[in-house]
């Protein structure tokens, strides 16, 4: 016969499987309710988009910050555009010089723009991370500028836009002007050269004359602009003649106008720059050309006092 358990020991396991029951209850319980908290936790896909990034893992990093971009939980987040930024700014470095690069540095700046804007007192991560993506922009309009292969692209000043935009964004404003003017003497020097072999293209012509001009109206004593749009009013008036006055691309009084202007940027280069041997040497050839020939003579004599003077 089987025996049954005492009564007092047939209740207590009742207890016991009730409690092991509640425990079990709570416990799912507790699981999700932190399963739950996860799903709601800001930066969920910004978090794992981050890891990968430590990973290098940037194409799948991306697919994960699109999605934390899509989420309400996240959207709104500084940190989910930090990340983004950085992810498509990496993926810009490592395409550079491809059909995808433009449209990914676009992106990164965009996302670390959002991600300031959200958190305008956050750290300078953005800030660090924009300075770069404006030196790119920085370097590239240099470069546009320095194959200049027409007067009219554009693309030298398009590509200074967006690094003058980003200089006002982090508050860098101070280098903007610095910068213009190494973009426009390298882009002078360019339509110079183009110039150079096109002498009776008045539309170049105007160009390398404004270019220079802007230059000089910012500052009125910077010698090297000085000195290049002379000898670009000199070359012109004389170089352009080929050497037969009425088949010359520009008529008399123009020409004589164009040396004359040199002339006086020559005597302010003179007044107002080192390099004197430079200005001299330049108005010799001016004040011959305007058959002034006195005042040629007389620099003349400038020029080989200095030069004994300086042996050069």
């Amino acid at each position: 016969m089987l025996n049954h358990p005492p009564r007092h020991f047939a209740a207590s396991t009742a207890k016991l499987a009730v409690f092991v029951v509640l425990l079990i209850l709570s416990a799912d319980g507790f699981a999700f309710r932190h399963f739950t908290s996860m799903d709601s936790l800001p930066q969920k896909h910004a978090v794992v988009a981050s890891r990968l990034c430590q990973d290098k893992k940037f194409d799948e990093a991306k697919v994960e910050v699109e999605q934390a971009i899509e989420s309400d939980l996240e959207k709104s987040d500084p940190y989910t555009w930090y990340i983004r930024g950085y992810i498509f700014k990496e993926l810009y470095k490592d395409n550079q010089g491809t059909d995808l690069s433009e449209g990914l540095r676009i992106t990164a700046v965009q996302s670390f723009l959002k991600s300031q804007e959200l958190s305008p007192t956050a750290d300078k991560n953005n800030d660090a991370a924009l300075g770069y993506l404006a030196s790119t922009y920085f370097r590239d309009a240099i470069n546009a500028a320095s194959s200049l292969k027409s007067e009219r692209d554009s693309s030298s000043f398009d590509l200074f836009d967006a690094y003058r935009n980003i200089q006002i964004a982090i508050g860098q404003d101070e280098k903007i002007n610095s910068g213009y003017m190494e973009l426009l003497q390298t882009r002078s020097r360019s339509l110079l050269n183009l110039l150079s072999s096109d002498q009776c293209n008045e539309v170049l012509f105007l160009h390398v004359k404004s270019s220079y001009e802007e230059i000089l109206a910012t500052n009125p004593t910077d010698c090297i602009a000085l000195y290049n749009l002379a000898i670009t009013y000199y070359n012109t008036a004389v170089f352009s003649n080929n050497a037969t006055p009425d088949a010359g691309c520009y008529d008399t009084p123009e020409r004589l106008s164009f040396l004359e202007q040199a002339n006086q940027l020559l005597k302010k280069m003179e007044m107002n720059c080192e390099d004197k041997q430079s200005a001299y040497r330049a108005l010799i050839n001016v004040l011959r050309s305007l058959e002034n020939h006195t005042e040629a003579e007389a620099y003349e004599g400038k020029l080989k006092l200095l030069t004994s003077v300086t042996g050069k």
